[in-house]
This record gives structure tokens, C-alpha cells and sequence, in this order.
């Protein structure tokens, strides 16, 4: 029987070692962590879960080897435990129908909402949205919006059988992920690890992973480039596999992630985003100018809520 072949003809030893380190970077943290503070257990395994998160990222756009059906069994190896890397996979490739990007029916990954769904949305729930387009609110409760909203509407696709999307039932993709995650659980439990540390590891991987994704796309009127670019070098970019080089990725979603940096340079990425939804030079610009002002409204459509400059006075007026 063949294997089913991925975008790559070889194997790509960079993405490889990533894999090794982050499988026995999570191995020694969850080992060794009554020998270490707390703290430093909590930081260290959150890191490392969000680097287990661009790996998978990696696995499921076919790397690192030519074969489909090996870079998923990697994939599936769960160490956040409430993502199926199957769910995840079929969801992520949607997303990456450029000509539906930012739309809430149609991307899986958008932030934002209709505007039947933002008149449906009680009060409370509409400054909640507001504060979460800005910096500071996607990482304090972008994680909380996220899981239990996620694995509200999985279980609901569960008991009913039907996948969004036409994707049939993720029934079958659950229980296979129910194996992997039970052997991560089983592992966890052998070593003693504290439950309430791994769930606030997971809620900073979450926030690594919000921070990323904070800015990478924007609504534009008649289907311009919505994909902008984080310049950031250095640690930050080990951790997102260069992914904050977004513009770059959407142009071609097979290309590795050490490939990305001089496939931006030679697309002209940076510029394309500048005149785009966006470009920073680091994250650090990023929150200078959207820490706590809103990044955009929540609403997909360009004439709910006031022009960008009064966005400011917008928020300030619904937190209050």
C-alpha cells in the first residue's frame, strides 16, 4: 500500500530537531519539576507547549518528512491535551483559503463576529469582545474565550455526529486523539505533576499563541491582502517557527519554517503589509500601539461602529 506523500521530498532535519527538543524538553520539565520553583515550572512548560503548537503547525502544513501518514502520527502527540491535532489539521487548512480570510461564517480562525451575532450578544458580552481586540485582554482572556468555547461546540459536534463544514464526524478523530492524550495523562500522573500547573502552563501557551495571532490578519474592502507581518527576531521567533512572518506563510503555506525569513526578504513581504492590514518590527511595537487601545472592531463589517479614530474613546466608554 503507498503512503500518501506531502509537499516535501525529503526530510527536513531543522523541523526534526525542533521535534526532539520539544518531546524531551516537556519530558525533563514534567521529570524534574518537584526540583524546580513553581514558577519557573509553570514559565519553562508553558513555553514549551507553545512550541509544541508551531510544531504541530509544521506537521500539518507536510513537514518534516515526504510522508503524510508519518507527520500526522507525530502531530497527534498531544501535550495541550484539548486540541485533536485532526480537528486541528482540517480546521487550519480552511483557514487557508485566502479569498474567505477574517470572515466569521467562513474562517475558522477569524475574531470576528456578524453582525447578527453581535446584536444576539448581551452587554456584558459586547465589552468582553471590545476589550479582546485589545493586546492586554487577548492574552489575560483569549485563552478563556478560547477552550471552553472550542470544546463547547466539539461536544455539541460529537453528540451530533456532524463535523462544521461538511466534515463528517469528528467522532472517529476524537477517539483518536482520546489515545494520545491518554498516554500524555498517564505519564503526567506517573510523575506526579500538579494538575493546577499544567492548566496555567496551557493558559500561557494559549497566550504565546494569542499574542502571535493577535494582529496577523485584518478585515480589507474588496478582498485586498489581509495577512500582516511581525518582524520579530530572536526568541520569540524560535517559539512561533518564524509563523509571525505571516504574509509570507499564506503566500506559500508549504514552504518550512526556516525557509520563511528569505522567501519574506525576497517577496517583499514587509512592504506589501505596510500597505496592508499591517507590519511591526517587533511585538514590542505591537504593544506600544495596542495594549490597551482596540486593534479593530469586532464586527465583520466595515460599518457597524465608528471610523478607527474614535475606536479609542469606544472602548474606553464600554470598560467603564
Amino acid at each position: 500500500m503507498a503512503i500518501s506523500r506531502d509537499s516535501t521530498n525529503r526530510i527536513e532535519w531543522p523541523t526534526v530537531f525542533v521535534g526532539v527538543c520539544v518531546v524531551s524538553g516537556w519530558l525533563m520539565v514534567t521529570t524534574l519539576h518537584r526540583n524546580l520553583h513553581p514558577v519557573v515550572v509553570v514559565v519553562l512548560l508553558g513555553t514549551l507547549l507553545a512550541w509544541s503548537s508551531s510544531f504541530q503547525h509544521e506537521l500539518l502544513h507536510g513537514h518534516p518528512t515526504p510522508w503524510r501518514a508519518v507527520n500526522d502520527a507525530i502531530g497527534r502527540v498531544t501535550f495541550e491535551l484539548w486540541l485533536p491535532y485532526d480537528q486541528y489539521k482540517r480546521s487550519h487548512l480552511r483557514h487557508h483559503r485566502d479569498e474567505f480570510l477574517t470572515d466569521p461564517v467562513d474562517d475558522p480562525e477569524s475574531y470576528y463576529v456578524t453582525a447578527e451575532q453581535w446584536d444576539a450578544t448581551s452587554p456584558v458580552m459586547k465589552r468582553v469582545l471590545w476589550a479582546n481586540r485589545t493586546l492586554l485582554g487577548r492574552l489575560v482572556i483569549g485563552p478563556v474565550l478560547t477552550i471552553p468555547g472550542y470544546l463547547w461546540n466539539q461536544a455539541r459536534e460529537v453528540i451530533s455526529g456532524n463535523g462544521a463544514s461538511g466534515e463528517g464526524d469528528p467522532r472517529k478523530r476524537w477517539a483518536i486523539h482520546a489515545v494520545y492524550a491518554s498516554a500524555t495523562i498517564s505519564w503526567l500522573v506517573h510523575v506526579g505533576f500538579s494538575w493546577w500547573q499544567y492548566g496555567l502552563a496551557i493558559w500561557i501557551s494559549q497566550s504565546y499563541i494569542k499574542m502571535r495571532s493577535f494582529a496577523e490578519h485584518r478585515w480589507m474592502p474588496n478582498g485586498e491582502l489581509r495577512t500582516a507581518t511581525v518582524s520579530n527576531r530572536g526568541p520569540l521567533a524560535l517559539v512561533f517557527l518564524n509563523n509571525n512572518l505571516h504574509t509570507a506563510h499564506h503566500a506559500d503555506m508549504r514552504l518550512a519554517w526556516y525557509k520563511l525569513p528569505s522567501y519574506s526578504r525576497e517577496t517583499d513581504a514587509v512592504q506589501r503589509s505596510a500597505s496592508g492590514p499591517g507590519w511591526y518590527r517587533s511585538y514590542v511595537a505591537l504593544a506600544v500601539r495596542y495594549l490597551v487601545r482596540p486593534f479593530d472592531q469586532p464586527v465583520y463589517e466595515n460599518n457597524r461602529f465608528p471610523a478607527r479614530e474614535q475606536l479609542e474613546e469606544k472602548i474606553a466608554v464600554t470598560t467603564a
